[in-house]
Order: structure tokens, then sequence, then C-alpha cells
């Protein structure tokens, strides 16, 4: 929406096909992350910017009481981040704290309803794209510095804590995309 923040939200309803809308979420917020756990009918809307801040903020949203509650905040604010559900962690990927691109990822944990760090990428990243494939998770390209887009793709195992950069990187470089693993 340009420079307007948010609160809003609409759902697909797949039966009526269209759009209705959902209870506001309690932050204002753009270029922010979300994810949802499988089958649980919760989606998670992480960092992002209100205006005047990055966010370090995070929030669940339920879809059955059409309710947001907050979360705990992570430990440093981040937009134009990626953000992905693995198993019953969220996580939150690189971004942008208002000042570095961040190489730092963030796990929030569904049933405890904590934070912890996990292991860094091996690069910053913001504007980046991140997708999971069986018990893993792939982040791809995104920016590294002013200017700079990086091609690699890095894949974390949550099993070792570990980043690995795959051989073989994108054909270009690239950041503001989009990526889904089938």
């Amino acid at each position: 929406t340009g420079s307007r923040r948010l609160q809003s939200g609409e759902a697909l309803s797949e039966v009526a096909a269209s759009w209705a809308p959902v209870a506001p979420m309690l932050s204002r917020r753009a270029y922010f992350g979300t994810a949802a756990v499988e089958a649980k009918g919760i989606v998670f809307a992480v960092g992002g910017h209100d205006g005047e801040s990055y966010l370090a903020s995070a929030e669940r949203y339920h879809a059955l009481s059409n309710r947001w509650m907050p979360l705990p905040p992570m430990s440093c604010p981040r937009a134009y981040l990626a953000v992905q559900a693995l198993g019953q962690r969220i996580y939150a990927i690189g971004g942008y704290d208002g000042k570095n691109r961040l190489s730092s990822v963030e796990s929030y944990d569904v049933g405890s309803g904590l934070w912890s760090a996990v292991a860094a990428m091996h690069i910053p990243r913001a504007f980046l794209a991140a997708a999971t494939s069986s018990d893993r998770m792939l982040v791809f390209g995104g920016s590294s510095a002013p200017g700079l887009s990086v091609a690699s793709i890095t894949v974390y195992d949550p099993q070792t804590d570990a980043w690995e950069d795959m051989a073989q990187p994108m054909a270009e470089a690239r950041c503001f995309h989009g990526a889904v693993a089938a």
C-alpha cells in the first residue's frame, strides 16, 4: 500500500470463492513475514515496520476464534525477512534492522512460546526468499549489502543446527522474490 502500514487482513473462503475481512492485527506492520503451522489454523505475523520503527514484535492469529494474540518479542527488530514454519517452530530468517542486513536466525517454539537463537547464516541477507522441503529449510538469494543481490542457496538442517551452501546457485542473483518447494 505504498507508505501506509496496515493492521487489516482478509481470508479467502475456498467454498464461497471470495475474500472476507478478519480481525485486525494488534500492530500496524509492513515488510513483515508470515507462516502457518500445519493443520492448526494458526497464522504468525513476524517483524516488519510500523511506519516509524522496525519491529521485534510478533503475533499469531487463530482462525477459529478470529483473534490475534501477542507473542514475546524477538531478540532484535527485523523487516524484509523470511519466515518459515518447520515442524512446530517458526523461523525468522535474516532481514534488516534499520541499520544492517542480518545473518541471524531466531526460532519460535509453538509449544513453549519462547524464541531462541539458532545458527546464523553464512552471509547477511534481507529481501530473501525461503521454503521448506521435508525436514529442511532453504534460503534463496536476497541482498547482502546495498545494491548487492546474491544468487546463493543455503540449506538449514534443524537436527544439526547448521547451514550448508548448495554447490549450484540460482542462475541469476535476485532479491524481492518468492520461493516454493514442492
